[in-house]
């Protein structure tokens, strides 16, 4: 067992040292001021100072100076780490500086003095005073009115053969077989999905262009709906906003055949706008629980976004359209002002290692004065017995 199992132990990105003391020094900002002829000061309170931490720390050498260079190598990197003191707290801080003593009378030891101050996180934007919810609803309107007249006068119906009519109601056929037939994969029950019926009645009930995109758009809104938790929905969305057909092989090309080839891709493009729409007015009724979901999640759909704007600006019959590239181009920015802006207060995500096992209700109530919040740390790190959290294994924590 390292010795360091037997000590009280702290870590700064990732490295392991012991520390026998440690100071913390905080305050209030703001000046004092003295007023001629009267004996009582005011002070102005410009919020709270930040805390630096004064820590003494312990590497042992008996098997080599590897943890003293790692050490090292922690202090000297470019940017802000995590600090986690004894106690498994938590704090983002940068180095101010550092010094190391190596004392040949204290074998096996070196000893650093490290001084570290708080660092604050950047938010993903300054609150806005836009209605950023209200702006993106009236975007993904917006988007969908785009999309679905593109639709309309890029699809061939009159004056055409039954097969190119019917390659729209195909496609939509073989959308449905593709994403909706197994809703298993949703997380959807059997018993549960009369709202997934209704969706694929909807999808594949359309014969002409106009129905077909109202059929489309319908049944999109009822699946989203049908979706038993907000991951089920965000990753149907995705995968239908991806969704893409493959030309059929024939022998030989014709002017219809061209035609059929054209509606079959101008589908499968509605398919992906009336997705990327539907994410768009649900987003703002969507929650995350930290910085990083929000993040995570703006990447996610601003990347899908991405993908659907290059085809729309492309050369492809049936799925470019200047109109369409624009209210995309809308859209997202619309999409990323909202999340940045409700994303902005949430908390951040923490990693802890823990020096020794403890209950998660004493870890709670240490990490936030609240024991009610062990159900999350239990829950978010799939903790299996809430009596003895692991320990020397990372811990994912939110910051407040």
């Amino acid at each position: 067992m390292d010795t360091l199992d037997f000590l009280d132990t702290a870590s700064f990105r990732g490295v392991r040292f012991v520390v026998p003391k440690r100071g913390i020094e905080g305050g209030r900002r703001g000046d004092t001021f003295e007023q001629p002829h009267s004996d009582v000061p005011f002070g102005q309170d410009t919020g709270r100072r930040g805390k630096s931490f004064r820590v003494t720390g312990w590497v042992f050498t008996d098997t080599g100076f590897t943890a003293r260079n790692a050490l090292i190598d922690a202090l000297d990197a470019y940017g802000p780490g995590r600090y986690v003191d004894p106690w498994g707290k938590p704090y983002r801080v940068k180095v101010a500086r550092w010094s190391v003593n190596e004392d040949t009378t204290k074998a096996n030891l070196v000893e650093f003095q490290v001084e570290f101050t708080e660092e604050g996180v950047q938010p993903l934007a300054v609150p806005s005073r836009v209605d950023t919810s209200a702006v993106l609803v009236t975007s993904a309107a917006q988007l969908w009115t785009v999309a679905r007249s593109a639709y309309l006068n890029g699809f061939s119906y009159n004056t055409v053969p039954q097969f190119v009519r019917a390659a729209g109601p195909l496609v939509a056929s073989s959308f449905v077989g593709e994403m909706l037939a197994d809703v298993g994969k949703w997380g959807i029950a059997a018993a549960d999905s009369l709202g997934i019926s209704d969706a694929v009645g909807a999808i594949t009930s359309g014969v002409v262009p106009a129905a077909i995109a109202d059929g489309v758009r319908l049944g999109l809104a009822a699946a989203s709906v049908a979706m038993p938790t907000q991951a089920a929905r965000v990753n149907f969305l995705l995968a239908s906003a991806a969704y893409a057909v493959e030309p059929v092989a024939v022998p030989w090309q014709t002017e219809n055949r061209d035609l059929a080839a054209q509606n079959e891709v101008a589908t499968a493009s509605l398919i992906r706008r009336a997705s990327l729409a539907e994410l768009a007015e649900s987003t703002p009724s969507m929650t995350w629980d930290s910085y990083e979901d929000a993040r995570a999640y703006m990447h996610a759909v601003g990347d899908t976004f991405d993908d659907e704007i290059s085809r729309s600006g492309g050369s492809v019959a049936g799925e470019s359209s200047s109109s369409v590239f624009g209210a995309l181009t809308s859209a997202r920015a619309a999409l990323v002002s909202d999340v940045a802006a409700r994303g902005a207060t949430l908390s951040t995500l923490a990693s802890v290692t823990l020096p020794g096992t403890r209950p998660a209700v004493v870890e709670a109530y240490r990490q936030y004065d609240d024991a009610d919040r062990a159900a999350d740390i239990v829950a978010r790190n799939g903790i299996a017995d809430p009596n003895r959290m692991p320990s020397g294994v990372a811990l994912e924590y939110l910051s407040k």
